[in-house]
């Protein structure tokens, strides 16, 4: 039982010889502390801080890290000295050099790069550009690791007859002979669970096409460099040539406003908390038990994908501003995605009367300080799709559209509009009517002009903010799930 007391899983043994597992915190109805935020240098700083980021290292994790980065650092530097340095070869450099540092020397690394960051040039009207720049970090416990872990060798055990069976030496073998080690389900597909790197990413893209800062991933979770403020994450001009190769983005120009001083450290203590009882939710085993109290590790295995998923398709989308055509794409990955975890249908989703709804869920949820980063992105996707329902311009005299002219029946410009991305969501797979939408598709490529807002594409955050904000929904959702039986076998 010593895993199980690493991952913070309290188990019971039973009179009939089974054992029952449930995660400490719902044991003890405690909060989860998965996660802990770090407050190491800036605006929101206990004193003396910063020694704490010394604990951000896992031997096993970072190792081969440490060497690669310290060779790319100087390569950086050498090009900026020959190039001369803006500020994305300046987060670039200083990216490197927190990933290549002994944890011995990073608070001392991370200070000097913070202290860099507010002693940047002035502007022409003499301010400081970042005066409220900081540097947090998100620490992952350990236990969190041990419990995916479990999932994978429960899921082997299933799997394996002679594992099952109490022999062990095929295992033992395979951890000795194989660099995977012999539990590694599904392993290349959850990796960001080890620093972080996948549930990070959204929050520092929350802004695209501006960003607020940026990261260094140690392993026990991402270093974060603030510039406490917006600043655009896109240049004039291709970076490099692949860029140079033509795709559609955005029509108009995005504004950023200022942010208080306290939305960064704010935004991150709601999403570092949302993101513990997230974890808190698809590690604990006792969720994904059937009708009869067992274990289902496949489909806690396939909740820990879908999440997983969902976090770096979102990501994907943020950094791929210049290409609406990707962004398209992924959204309606993430909305399949959001399907499986919340139980709605891309038509429900897609409806502007529907993510309004969620919008104003998370206008009352999120603390004001954090929504100058958090929400700006969300209230433009429910925007951008209000935009997409003007886009019909054959109506009806009372202003629906007209989807069946068969049998007459007409629709909102909201059902309308969520039923045409549905459309362009199925035909990823190409133009054409599916079996029974014939009369449908044709309609409504009919009777609207296929200009689809660049930043419909930000649905995709609304719902993963919005899945983030009730843990309790996705909890009785995925509990529910595992207590079906399984269709199809």
């Amino acid at each position: 039982m010593g895993l199980f007391d690493a991952a913070h899983l309290i188990t019971r043994q039973q009179s009939d010889g089974t054992v029952l597992v449930r995660a400490k915190e719902s044991y003890s109805r405690s909060r989860p502390d998965l996660l802990t935020l770090v407050r190491a240098l800036g605006p929101t700083a206990p004193r003396g801080a910063a020694s704490s980021l010394s604990t951000m290292s896992v031997d096993s994790i970072d190792a081969d890290v440490l060497d690669r980065s310290q060779v790319a650092r100087d390569e950086e530097l050498r090009r900026i000295d020959a190039e001369g340095g803006s500020l994305a070869s300046f987060a670039a450099f200083h990216q490197l050099a927190s990933m290549g540092t002994t944890m011995s020397h990073f608070p001392a690394q991370a200070e000097a790069t913070w202290q860099q960051i507010r002693e940047m040039p002035a502007a022409e009207d003499g301010e400081t550009p970042f005066p409220h720049a900081g540097v947090y970090a998100i620490r992952r416990d350990d236990a969190l690791l041990h419990r995916i872990k479990i999932v994978s060798v429960m899921l082997r055990i299933q799997h394996d007859p002679q594992l099952a069976a109490g022999d062990l030496s095929g295992v033992l073998g395979q951890h000795t002979d194989s660099a995977r080690g012999a539990f590694a389900s599904a392993a290349g597909l959850h990796s960001g669970y080890y620093m972080l790197d996948a549930y990070i990413g959204p929050l520092l893209g929350a802004l695209s096409p501006g960003v607020w800062g940026f990261a260094a991933h140690r392993g026990r979770g991402p270093i974060i460099y603030s510039f406490g403020r917006p600043v655009s994450g896109t240049t004039p001009t291709a970076p490099d040539l692949l860029r140079t190769i033509s795709t559609p983005g955005a029509h108009s120009a995005t504004e950023f406003s200022d942010l208080p001083a306290s939305a960064v450290p704010s935004a991150l203590s709601w999403w570092s908390s949302r993101l513990n009882e997230l974890f808190s939710v698809v590690s604990d085993p006792a969720v994904f038990a059937d009708n009869a109290g067992d274990h289902q590790a496949a489909a806690q295995l396939e909740a820990i994908l879908s999440v997983e998923q969902l976090f770096r398709r979102v990501t994907s989308i943020q950094v791929n501003y210049h290409d609406l055509n990707a962004r398209q794409v992924l959204l309606f990955s993430v909305l399949d995605t959001v399907e499986k975890l919340a139980g709605r249908s891309i038509e429900t989703n897609c409806s502007s009367v529907f993510a309004r709804k969620r919008l104003q869920s998370l206008e009352d949820r999120i603390p004001d300080e954090a929504k100058p980063i958090l929400l700006p992105r969300a209230r433009r996707a429910v925007e951008a799709l209000e935009e997409l329902q003007r886009g019909f311009f054959i109506l009806e005299p009372d202003g629906r559209v007209l989807v069946e002219p068969s049998t007459g029946r007409a629709e909102t410009p909201s059902a309308a509009a969520a039923q045409y991305l549905k459309m362009l969501r199925n035909a990823t797979h190409g133009h054409g009517p599916t079996r029974g939408s014939i009369e449908l598709s044709r309609t409504l490529l009919a009777r609207h002009d296929g200009l689809v807002p660049h930043d419909v594409a930000l649905l995709a955050w609304l719902y993963m903010l919005d899945l983030l904000a009730q843990p309790d929904v996705l909890r009785r959702r995925l509990s529910a799930d595992a207590s079906r039986p399984p269709r199809g076998i």
